[in-house]
């Protein structure tokens, strides 16, 4: 007889929680959110009264320096589920951005600020709660040295930060045309072409200069069994503690992971356990339910970091 049945749901996020400082829970993080120790932490995060039950909870960044990073409220305290108004800053003090969620997903007006004070755009997010979608206009954008050269939605982009540079046309908010991009960080060239904010082709040059062809910018990585066979694989070889049955535990397990870019699971984190052992079964779950396709950005294959919450009913 199987000692329990769970459901279990999976979604992106690179979001985790597990320190602890009075009332508040708090975790280091590395340069791509994933949780690290203390001294070799880029970001520090921190949710205020995580040990109380509320509607939604207060979510603060810091730098490694301690200067605030982000502030705003999550409705979910262990996987970040952004609701209300966030405000961003650089590392100097200056304020980066202003953006509003709601339940997750961003609406309304978008600002963002260079760090010398500059503004840098404006953009109108209209979200579809109904069809689970979101539409983003630019309607201003202001160059490095200041200019205006979107306006009313209409105009050249030159977007140039520390990671991308990307430029093209912007009609109706929407991007138009050729667009011409490189990504810094991963040392990658790429040419877009667009139709009313819709990208109809991409070719990217990576490092080796390997070219690859592609229609869509994300591509996130899947179970090579396929996702309903993924579960079923989980709820075959999770196998629930004596100990946890005794007791009759019941609630959700978080563990992150990332899906390298052969496939396999590495890096599993428990973010949240539920003790006597569940939070490790988990972890053998996911690594005996098989490998996956990676995930691509542009064509190129690249880790991606995974967030899974396991809810288990005791029976």
């Amino acid at each position: 007889m199987k000692k329990n049945f769970f459901l279990i749901l999976i979604s992106l996020t690179s979001l985790t929680i597990s320190a602890q400082k009075n009332s508040s829970r708090a975790v280091y993080l590395d340069s791509l959110y994933r949780e690290t120790l203390e001294e070799n932490h880029k970001y520090k995060r921190v949710i205020e009264d995580y040990f109380l039950n509320k509607d939604s909870y207060k979510v603060i960044e810091l730098y490694k320096s301690g200067a605030k990073k982000m502030v705003g409220t999550t409705l979910n305290k262990d996987i970040i589920k952004k609701d209300g108004t966030f405000v961003y800053f650089y590392e100097n003090g200056t304020k980066e951005a202003i953006i509003t969620y709601s339940d997750g997903w961003k609406t309304g007006k978008e600002y963002k600020w260079y760090d010398n004070g500059n503004s840098k755009f404006e953009k109108e997010n209209i979200y579809d709660p109904k069809a689970k979608t979101l539409k983003t206009l630019l309607i201003r954008f202001w160059n490095k040295e200041n200019q205006l050269t979107v306006i009313d939605g209409n105009g050249e982009c030159d977007d140039n930060d520390e990671d991308f540079q990307e430029k093209g046309k912007i009609k109706d908010g929407l991007k138009q045309d050729v667009w011409y991009g490189k990504d810094l960080k991963n040392k990658v060239r790429y040419t877009e072409t667009y139709n009313k904010g819709n990208l109809v082709s991409g070719i990217s040059t990576d490092k080796d200069s390997l070219k690859y062809s592609y229609s869509k910018i994300f591509e996130k990585p899947t179970p090579e069994v396929g996702m309903d066979n993924f579960y079923k694989n989980i709820s075959v070889y999770y196998k629930t503690p004596d100990e946890a049955f005794k007791n009759k535990v019941q609630g959700q397990i978080y563990v992150t992971f990332v899906v390298d870019v052969m496939g396999k699971i590495t890096k599993p984190i428990i973010i949240k356990d539920l003790g006597y052992g569940t939070g490790e079964e988990a972890v053998k779950a996911l690594y005996s339910a098989g490998n996956w396709i990676p995930g691509k950005i542009r064509g190129i294959k690249r880790s991606t970091l995974f967030s899974i919450p396991i809810t288990i009913r005791g029976k």
